[in-house]
Order: C-alpha cells, then structure tokens, then sequence
C-alpha cells in the first residue's frame, strides 16, 4: 500500500531527506519523548492511587480464590496473577502492576509513531507521540492500573497491522486476534469498530483490487469472531459458576447506562476540562481533520485520507458516552494525535522556502511548549500522592493479619473480602434506584469487623445533610445510621465494629444490640457492669450476637466505646492530612 511519504513530492520525503535542516528537529523530538516516557517511570511510584485501581486488583484475588464469576471485563486476571505474590501490601502490588502499565506505554508509543510514519513525516510521526505522551489527561493516567492502557495497546496492535501490514493475511489475522483481546479486556474496545471497519473497507476505493480486499475483510471478520469466541470460552473455564446475569444482558445494561444517558456529550466538565488544558493539540486534530477531508476528494489519495479520517472516529464517542473520565482519553487518543501530525506537515509544506526558518521555529516552539507544559504538571504533582493510603493499607494489615471481611467503596483492601457493591457513581445510582436499604442484612449475613470511609458516602463521622439524603450519590439514611449506631472510629478512615454508648447519671441498665459476634475490648474511664458481670476499663469480652446489658458500676454518667477486637493496634502518629483519593 502506498503512503503519503512514498511520493517524493511529498513534504514526508522531503524532510524524511533532511531538507532544511528539520533533521536537528527530529532528534529534539525523539528526546522530549524519552524525556517524557522517562518523567513516567518515576511518576507510577508517587500518583495517588485511583479507586478504579483497587478495585481492577481485587479481580485477580477473586480470580485467584475462585470467586470470580464475571466473564467480561476480567481478562486482565490471567496477565497479573503473580500480582499478590510480590508483596503482602496492595500499594506494592498496584505499583508493581504499574511497572508493566509503563511498559506498555512504551509499546503504544511506538505504535503511535509506527502508524504515523504511514501518513507523514518522520519528525510528524514524532509529534504524534509528543502529543499523546503530553495530553494532560495522559500525563495524569498514562500507567494506571486500569483497562485502558491495554485495550489501547492492542487496539494499536491492530491498527499498526491494518495500516502497515495489510497485504500480508498472517497480519490480517493477528489484528483480528489483538482486537478480540481489548474487547475481553474491556468492551468499551467496540467504540473502535468504526475505524477498524474503515481501515478495512477503504482499500476497496481502488477498484481493481475489489476483490483481494474483500477477501481481507472475510479473513478479519472471520478471525475475529473466531477469537473472540474462542478467548471468551478459555476464560469461562477458570472462572466460577455464573450467575443469573447472562453476558448478554451485561452487555446490554452496560451499554445503555454508557451510551444511554440521553443528552449530548454527558461527560461535559471532563471535556471541557481536556479541551482547556491542551487546546494546541485540538488545534492540529481538526486542522488535521480539515485537511484530510480535502483530500479525500483527491484523486489517488483516497484510500490514505480515508483510513486517516478514521483514526479521528472514536473522538465521536464524546458525543453519546457517559464514562468519559479523565482516564478514558488514554484509550482514546492514541489514533486522534495522528490528524495532528497530518495537520503540522500540511503547513509545513505550504510554507516557502523563505519562510523555512519562521517555520523551523514554529515547530521548535511546539515542542518547547509541551514541554514546558509537561514539566510545569510534573512539578505540582511531584509530591508523593499515596502517602495516607500506605498508611490506611499498612493499619488494616497490621490489624487483621488475616483477611476478615469489610465495607469500603471500591475493594482497596483488595485481598479481603469485600461486602457490598462497588460505589463507584454508577453503582450508588444503581443502589438509589433499587429504593431498598441493604446494609443491616448485608452486615447480619458477612459480619463484616472493618469499614473504610474511603467514599464521601461512608465518611461516619459527619451528619446527613437534607441534600445528602436525597443525593443519588449516598447512602440511604437508614443505611447511613445504621453503620453509625454499630461502627466506631479507629483511626483515619478506619473504622471497626462496635459500639458507643451514654450512660445517664443514675440510669439503670441499658439494653444494646451486638450484631457481631467476637472479641470487645471495653474502653472507659471507671468499671462498669456488662451483662451482670463488673468490668474494668480495658476488659475483653466475648459478646455475641443478640441482646445485652451495660450499666454504671457506681451510677456515675459514663462514656463507653466496645470495640471490636482484643486491642486492635493504633499508630502513635496521627494520620497525614493527604486525602485519601484524590479525584479525577
């Protein structure tokens, strides 16, 4: 298949050749490059670990423990079950899963520019790669732990394959291999299928060979149906019986909880947001996209403006996906930079000889400012952002050196057994709907010793507002308070069964509910009596569930906290005051 960079006329040929000295430029780019991969590596050891990412862990230790009933979306399993091996803390693991994260940025940015060189210059190719790697949602999430960096890479995989190997049917089948792959990994790779249709059809512009790219079309379709299925049953087969939800209908809800939230571009704030922060690259992708429209009305450049045009596709999905988060755009950007290196070559070439220098400097100037940008975002975010969840991950485990289950938002402990649904805002959403409080039968069947207030909706130390009870993003307030009445602050956002109870000055005995069964450690100033038996401050009882009786030894007013457990550790210190999370 020719390229533009093929026709010696082109501006690729020309700077491909070193013409005006472009040469020097092409150097500058491949270092800011590595300069930028390198700010990476060090940046997957300090970034505030995401939600998302414990709870992306915790799908292995399921995997592992033969619990994992969920086929789609959980390919990943297979990739990282060395993952609890490295270490007993999830920070380590998710850091060390971070590593390979890294890795792969390394393989996409070579795609990146791979798939470039096919539609511009070298130095264009270049600054594809300087573009993603400097896209501000990119720098934030580029090696997190996530779904995205891997349906990216392979998806790249196939466009890479469809580009630049397309006469070859081995490579024809590998692209349809590494496609099937993403949609395992997550099916949101199906936002893709636009470009990879393109990339397919448009070959059939050029008449006399009609037939040879139908048979190219057969051969992927066939392939990938093949794989897909193929991969999806290998994968059924490790996991555990499942249940009632049948992948269909997954597919189904997911699809139209994504893609039907009924306005236009309903991830505006996060667009915008991508917009306002990188508005040079927006720039060239559209003049890219103007420039490559234009030639699609050329003769003899069809095919190519076509298959560029269709690397812009997914940028569409803006219009109509919900979960269109600061993350997202590491999956769906890596193809869109490419119109903007299509756009940097165009104006180069429409540039005179004179003008050489004015343009030199242009582009010069384009790689000083993404540079700067980058450095300038590096610099404010240098601080180490995963201090307070080290410390929250080290407690639990000092804690409980064996897993017990627990409530949080997202499985950040991801080596417990988590009771409860992910709280991510779809599933809070999801939990509203249902119009059912479900924490007092949860807590009754799992027993669960340990909370982690790392979700606003379980922060028990505030009261509920009137906007929180009716918010679609907490908790229902019979749930709220009853995870208040039976779970006491430890330390952060740490909590552990138990209870608080007042005393009134001269009050008999009071009756209290234990809902988990265990060892109390009882913490007061002065004895009291527990179900009829004198206990010192610092007693440990054994209370089961059911009903009990706690009074004032000399019916003084008292304070008292039961806390689950034989004197649970506390750090001496108090805990940094780095949020836990620190958003999106």
């Amino acid at each position: 298949m020719v390229s533009y960079q093929d026709n010696p006329n082109t501006l690729g040929a020309r700077l491909n050749d070193g013409a005006t000295g472009f040469r020097y430029l092409e150097w500058a780019a491949a270092g800011v490059v590595a300069f930028f991969l390198i700010i990476g590596l060090h940046r997957l050891f300090i970034t505030n670990i995401n939600w998302d990412e414990f709870y992306f862990l915790s799908f292995v230790y399921l995997h592992r423990n033969g619990e994992l009933a969920l086929h789609l979306q959980t390919f990943h399993v297979h990739f990282f079950s060395w993952l609890p091996s490295v270490a007993k803390s999830e920070i380590t693991q998710i850091v060390a899963a971070r590593g390979v994260v890294w890795l792969v940025s390394l393989a996409s940015t070579w795609l990146i520019y791979r798939i470039a060189t096919h539609f511009c210059s070298r130095l264009g190719a270049l600054l594809a790669a300087v573009f993603y790697l400097s896209f501000t949602y990119v720098m934030d999430h580029g090696t997190s732990f996530r779904a995205d960096p891997f349906c990216a890479l392979f998806i790249l995989i196939a466009v890479h394959l469809l580009v630049n190997k397309a006469d070859r049917t081995p490579a024809i089948a590998l692209a349809a291999l590494s496609m099937a792959v993403a949609m395992m990994i997550s099916i949101k790779s199906a936002l893709y299928a636009p470009t990879i249709s393109v990339l397919l059809m448009a070959p059939l512009l050029a008449r006399p060979r009609r037939w040879v790219d139908l048979r190219t079309v057969a051969i992927f379709g066939l392939c990938f149906i093949a794989s897909l299925t193929g991969l999806y049953f290998l994968h059924s087969l490790s996991l555990a019986p499942t249940p009632s939800a049948s992948a269909g209908s997954y597919v189904t809800s997911a699809g139209s909880k994504t893609l039907g939230a009924g306005k236009l571009v309903p991830a505006w704030p996060f667009v915008l947001r991508a917009m306002a922060g990188n508005p040079l690259t927006w720039i060239l992708i559209f003049c890219g996209l103007w420039v490559t429209g234009r030639r699609l009305f050329t003769v003899g450049r069809r095919i190519e403006a076509a298959m560029a045009l269709a690397l812009a596709l997914p940028l569409l999905s803006l219009l109509v996906y919900r979960n269109a988060f600061p993350y997202f755009f590491v999956f769906l950007m890596p193809t869109a930079v490419i119109l903007a290196s299509i756009a940097v070559d165009h104006l180069v070439a429409l540039a005179s000889v004179p003008r050489g220098r004015v343009v030199f400097a242009a582009l010069a100037g384009i790689l000083a400012l993404t540079t700067v940008t980058f450095a300038t975002n590096y610099a404010r975010k240098l601080p180490d952002q995963t201090v307070v969840q080290a410390e929250t991950v080290r407690l639990v485990h000092a804690m409980f050196p064996e897993p017990v289950p627990y409530i949080d938002r997202n499985s950040m402990i991801s080596s417990f057994p988590k009771v409860g649904f992910f709280m991510s805002s779809w599933g809070l959403e999801s939990y509203r709907a249902a119009k059912r409080p479900i924490m007092a039968g949860l807590v009754a069947q799992y027993a669960p010793p340990l909370l982690i207030a790392n979700s606003p909706a379980l922060d028990l130390s505030r009261e509920m507002t009137a906007n929180q009870k009716d918010s679609l993003y907490s908790l229902f307030q019979e749930d709220f308070e009853f995870l208040r009445e039976n779970y006491v602050h430890h330390w952060g956002a740490v909590y552990v069964a138990g209870k608080r109870l007042e005393l009134p000055a001269g009050a008999g005995p009071q009756t209290f509910e234990i809902l988990i069964t265990g060892m109390y450690t009882l913490e007061t100033d002065e004895p009291v009596t527990l179900d009829g038996e004198s206990m010192a401050p610092g007693s440990h009882v054994t209370l089961t569930r059911g009903s009990h009786t706690i009074a004032a030894a000399d019916g003084a007013a008292r304070r008292v906290i039961l806390r689950w457990g034989r004197d649970l550790f506390v750090p001496a210190d108090r805990p940094s005051a780095q949020p836990l999370y620190i958003g999106l």
